[in-house]
C-alpha cells in the first residue's frame, strides 16, 4: 500500500529542530557577541542547505558608486550578503569578512538574537539606505568590434533585497511597530521577508509600485514561518534580474580612477595600478 508523504509534518519537524538549535545556544552561551555568531553561523548553514550553489553567501559590506563612479563607499556590515557566484565575489577577502561589489549583490539578511525597538529601528533606517544604492557598473562588447569593451552604467536593477531572521522578539505589536519605522524611515523602505522564531514570518505586501497604498504594509503569517522565510528569499533572489551573458562586473572600477578607465580589449590591455581600497577613505552608511 502507497503511504501518501506528509509534506506540512516535514515542515512542522524542520522548525522544531531549528528551534531546539536555538535554544541550545540561549543556554550554552552567555556571551553576547559569540552567542550573536553562533546564530549566523546556524542561519548562513540553514540557507546554505537550501539556496543552489550559483548563490554565494558572505559576511562584510557592500561596496558601491555614489552618484559618481570616482565616489567609492562601502555599507556598514552586513551580517549574510547574498551574491552571484557564479560571475561574481567578493574583491576584497579578509578571512572574517569579505567586500562584495553592488555588480554582484542580490540581497542581505540581518540576523538578530533578540529583536528589540531599538535594534528594529536600525535595521529599517539602514534598510532605506541600502536601497537607495542603484549605480552598477559593466563591461559590455562593443558592436562593431569583437575585441573592444565600453563601461555601461546600468541604473534601474531593483533594490537590493532585505531579510531579518530573529530567534525572538520582546515588542509587544511588533506589526505596528514596523510598519511605524518603515513610514517614518523613507519611501525605499522595503523588507522582503522577516523570520522571528517565536512569532512567525513577515513581510512588506508586494506591490508593483511605491504608491500603492500597501506598500507601508505588513503582512504576518503565524503558521509554518521557517517555510515561509525560505520560500520568501528563494523566489527573491531567484526573480532578481540577471546580467547579460557577455556583459562583466567592472571591478576595476573600485581600484582605478575614472580617467585610467578606458576602451579595453580582450587581452587585459589596461592594467590596475592600485590594486586597494583605502578603507580609511571611505564612508560609511
Amino acid at each position: 500500500m502507497e503511504t501518501k508523504f506528509n509534506f506540512n509534518e516535514c515542515i512542522k519537524i524542520e522548525e522544531e529542530i531549528l528551534q531546539c538549535k536555538l535554544r541550545n545556544i540561549r543556554v550554552a552561551i552567555e556571551h553576547r557577541s559569540e552567542k550573536g555568531r553562533a546564530v549566523e553561523y546556524l542561519v548562513m548553514n540553514l540557507i546554505r542547505d537550501f539556496l543552489p550553489k550559483e548563490y554565494g553567501l558572505g559576511t562584510g559590506f557592500i561596496a558601491y558608486h555614489n552618484e559618481t563612479i570616482d565616489n567609492i563607499e562601502i555599507t556598514s556590515q552586513l551580517d549574510i550578503i547574498i551574491y552571484d557566484a557564479l560571475r561574481g565575489g567578493p574583491i576584497i577577502n579578509l578571512e572574517s569578512c569579505q567586500v562584495f561589489p553592488i555588480e554582484s549583490v542580490y540581497g542581505y539578511i540581518e540576523v538578530k538574537t533578540v529583536l528589540n525597538s531599538d535594534l528594529l529601528n536600525q535595521i529599517v533606517k539602514q534598510n532605506n539606505e541600502l536601497r537607495k544604492i542603484r549605480n552598477r557598473y559593466y563591461w559590455i562588447p562593443v558592436k562593431s568590434s569583437r575585441t573592444k569593451i565600453k563601461l555601461k552604467l546600468q541604473n534601474d536593477f531593483p533594490s537590493i533585497r532585505a531579510y531579518i531572521f530573529t530567534l525572538e522578539t520582546d515588542i509587544k505589536d511588533i506589526i505596528s511597530d514596523l510598519e511605524k519605522n518603515i513610514r517614518n524611515s523613507g519611501k525605499e523602505t522595503h523588507i522582503s521577508g522577516m523570520y522571528i522564531g517565536n512569532k512567525g514570518f513577515f513581510r512588506n505586501y508586494p506591490v508593483d509600485k511605491p504608491d500603492d497604498k500597501n506598500y507601508q504594509k505588513i503582512e504576518h503569517f503565524k503558521d509554518n514561518g521557517l517555510f515561509r522565510f525560505k520560500k520568501a528569499l528563494f523566489d527573491g533572489v531567484s526573480r532578481y534580474p540577471r546580467i547579460p551573458q557577455y556583459w562583466v562586473p567592472a571591478i576595476d572600477a573600485y581600484f582605478m580612477k575614472s580617467n585610467e578607465l578606458r576602451i579595453m580589449t580582450s587581452t587585459g590591455s589596461a592594467t590596475m595600478t592600485s590594486a586597494f581600497i583605502n578603507f580609511s577613505s571611505i564612508k560609511h552608511l
